[in-house]
């Protein structure tokens, strides 16, 4: 099989709808990448733990940090405590959430409301301080009253210099 063919059928697992968590499986949250595929990974109840990234899923699909997957757990790790099993997009979590599998400390990442077209992407990675963006704001302006002064000055001054220069 080639590697495009291996990657087609990696992308139809990930996006299949159906999801279920097995006894044994887990819906954790990543919380960041620790470098050779391994993710630390924290559990509704608290728990932070390692968990590996399987081969099949390696250079085909990214998970970053916010991320929700569903570990399965290893009984013979000692620093690795499971394997990542499933890539969770929204589909999944809301689908999830209907069956009442999901996690209630997880209750943030259900979206209830589908974002419409018109509305404005809000990057969550930077915080808005509004307080500073109206004391900026109020900067600017009294900087161009200011300047609207200093040309008023000028003004003046070439007038008086050109009634100089007609005496």
């Amino acid at each position: 099989m080639s590697k495009m063919t291996k990657k087609k059928y990696v992308y139809q697992e990930v996006e299949d709808c159906n999801v279920e968590v097995a006894p044994n499986h887990e819906v954790v949250k990543v919380l960041g990448c620790r470098g050779n595929n391994l993710h630390e990974v924290a559990t509704a109840k608290g728990e932070k733990y390692l968990a590996s990234m399987p081969t099949k899923f390696r250079r085909t699909v990214w998970v970053k940090r916010g991320d929700y997957v569903i570990v399965e757990h290893i009984e013979e790790g000692v620093k690795v405590k499971g394997e990542i099993s499933r890539i969770l997009y929204k589909d999944h979590i809301n689908q999830l959430s209907k069956d009442g599998v999901w996690p209630e400390e997880f209750a943030d990442a259900v979206v209830t409301k589908v974002q419409d077209s018109n509305d404005i992407f809000v990057n969550q990675n930077r915080v808005l301080d509004i307080e500073s963006d109206s004391e900026e704001e109020d900067d600017i302006e009294s900087c161009s009253e200011e300047e609207d002064g200093d040309a008023s000055a000028e003004e003046d001054r070439d007038n008086s210099s050109s009634e100089d220069c007609d005496k």
